[in-house]
Order: C-alpha cells, then sequence, then structure tokens
C-alpha cells in the first residue's frame, strides 16, 4: 500500500476578478498581452486556479519553492508533488505542504495526484496548471488571463509547437530524427496553434471540465506522449489549444531526464510510444520491426547525443527488450534519485 503525506494548504482570501475576452478572425489575440492582468495585484486574482508544480530533481527545488510562494501570494492554490526521496527531504524541511506518494509513477501519475489533492482542499476550483519543476513562470499573474482565452487548454510553455505524433513521425524519433514543429508569430499576442498541433505540457492550464471529460492524463504513458496523448483526444472533440504571449511564457532552466537517466527513461519512454502506437490502430508487428530498426540506426548517433554514450547503448538494448517485450522497463525508483 503506497503511503500518502498530505501537508498543510495555503490559500489567500477569496474574491472575484473579471477577466476580459478577446477575438479576431478566428485566432485569438489579446491586445494588452504585454502588459498581463494585474490590477492592485489582489491575492484573489488567481482564486480560480489550482497548481501542481512536479518535483524531480532536486536541484529545481530551489525554483518549486519560489514558484509555490509567488503563487501562493498571488492567491493561486498549490500542490507541490514531490517524486523523489531528494526533493521530499528538501521540500519537507522548507514546510511549503508538499505532497508525495513515496512512488515515482511518472508524469502522469503525478500529476493527476496532484490534481486530486487540489480538489480535496478546494471543490471550486475552474482551472488546472501543471508546472515541470523547470519551468519558471517569471508573472505569476499571467495566469489571471487565462479564463479571457476562449480556450480550454492555454500552454504558456516556452518549447516549440509540435505536430500531434504520427506512426511516421514516432518511427523518426527513435532514430534521433529531429520532431516536426509548426512555426507561430512572435510578439505580444495570444496564438491559437492549430488542432494537429499541440504543446509540451511543461507549463499548461486545463479547464476543470476537459479535465474531467478525459479523465486527466492516461496513466500508461509514465514518461512522454502523455501530453500528445491528451491533446489528440481533446483535438477529436474540436478543442484548440491557445499559446499565450512570449511575454507570458514559461522560462525553460533545465531538464535532466532524458540526458542523465537516459538508460532508464529510453526503455520507458518506449512503452509509452508503443502505448501511443496502439491507441491511435497502429501497433503492429510491422510497426514493431520497424521501430528495432530505428533504434538499431540509433546506437552509431549515440556519440552525438548529450547523454553519455554507454547509458545511452544499455538505453536502445533495454528499449529493443521492450518492443520485443522481453524487459520490463521502470522509471528511476524514488529512493534511487
Amino acid at each position: 500500500m503506497s503511503r500518502t503525506i498530505f501537508g498543510s494548504y495555503f490559500r489567500q482570501a477569496e474574491s472575484t476578478i473579471t477577466v476580459p475576452k478577446f477575438m479576431a478572425g478566428g485566432q485569438i489575440v489579446s491586445d494588452d498581452a504585454s502588459t498581463p492582468l494585474r490590477s492592485s495585484h489582489n491575492p484573489a486574482e488567481l482564486n480560480q486556479v489550482g497548481v501542481v508544480i512536479l518535483s524531480f530533481s532536486r536541484t529545481m527545488v530551489p525554483n518549486v519553492l519560489s514558484l509555490h510562494s509567488r503563487l501562493v501570494a498571488a492567491g493561486a492554490a498549490v500542490v507541490v508533488v514531490a517524486n523523489s526521496a531528494s526533493c521530499w527531504d528538501l521540500l519537507s524541511e522548507a514546510d511549503i505542504g508538499a505532497v508525495t506518494a513515496f512512488h515515482n509513477g511518472g508524469f502522469s501519475v503525478g500529476m493527476n495526484f496532484g490534481v486530486k489533492e487540489l480538489r480535496r482542499i478546494d471543490r471550486t476550483l475552474q482551472w488546472f496548471v501543471l508546472l515541470n519543476d523547470d519551468a519558471d513562470i517569471p508573472d505569476v499573474y499571467a495566469f489571471a488571463r487565462i479564463n479571457g482565452l476562449n480556450s480550454r487548454i492555454v500552454s504558456y510553455s516556452p518549447d516549440k509547437v509540435l505536430v500531434i505524433p504520427t506512426t511516421g513521425s514516432i518511427l523518426r524519433s527513435f532514430a534521433m530524427v529531429p520532431p516536426r514543429y509548426h512555426s507561430v508569430p512572435h510578439g505580444q499576442q495570444d496564438v491559437a496553434i492549430p488542432s494537429d498541433c499541440y504543446c509540451a505540457f511543461s507549463a499548461v492550464g486545463i479547464h476543470v471540465t476537459l479535465w474531467d471529460e478525459l479523465g486527466g492524463l492516461d496513466e500508461s504513458f509514465p514518461f512522454t506522449y502523455e501530453d500528445a496523448d491528451f491533446s489528440r483526444r481533446a483535438s477529436n472533440r474540436n478543442e484548440i489549444t491557445v499559446l499565450v504571449a512570449e511575454s507570458d511564457r514559461a522560462v525553460h532552466i533545465r531538464g535532466e531526464s532524458g540526458r542523465f537517466h537516459v538508460a532508464e527513461v529510453l526503455p520507458v519512454s518506449t512503452a509509452s510510444a508503443l502505448r501511443y502506437l496502439d491507441n491511435i490502430g497502429h501497433l503492429t508487428v510491422l510497426t514493431r520491426l520497424a521501430i528495432i530498426l530505428c533504434l538499431i540506426i540509433r546506437i552509431p548517433l549515440t556519440p552525438f547525443s548529450r547523454a553519455s554514450r554507454l547509458p545511452h547503448l544499455r538505453g536502445i538494448i533495454r528499449a529493443i527488450g521492450v518492443v520485443l517485450g522481453a524487459f520490463q522497463p521502470m522509471l528511476p525508483e524514488f529512493d534511487a534519485v
């Protein structure tokens, strides 16, 4: 049985704020995007927003603590989920009411866990904002505009806009071919991205109604493809993702999962890719053989990756084992990180 620790909950006094809406020619824009809605910095400006911060790397704990402090001061409900023992130790000392299941179940499990805790402490929330521990939000009051963006998925991701994966793009990724990106206008406007595209969930706001309709994140995706899968399912419901203006987006500090834990992460992401292909009805024997071929092509390319070569090779061998059903992948253990 998993152990669950629930800490204290921080919330400022509540009131309401009216957020204006803007629409122009099918693309959502806001004339004042360069000046995030602040009013008098009322702590209740974010009283409908619940934020889950997933903490995995101990080097990112200072960023987590900074985010927590600023979000609480702005009136948001905040839950920090520790997915590693090292983070849990530091967050416990900070006494910010962090929670943990003492298990590293990956992004989907951690975020779903955090959302459940948000709902336990406040059932009036209208938005769930999901943040990775390496995503900083320079101005947390950017979330105050979320109700005015005419969308139930609002991205604050600093990363490039991606095309929702297909069988071909997944195969290319195994061979270390860069993914396809969609170019978006630069500047101080919020943009509705094409329906066949998505933004990584490193910093994203999802309306509670859409979250419930889709059942949250699919926990069979422990690492990678969970955001693409959620976006694909949302797109099937004609949902449009809005990418906020550059001034309101997160700042990506540094991701380390793929680089420092490639021997564990690559086979797990392979399992996620198989799950995604199964969801779209393209997981066949031929597809499995094609993945193995792409992983073999990846071997001579390992010296050019960010990860160390030997762990990378170990990850490739394990990934091939996953495709063949001969290896059961696991993320780094909670106590090992």
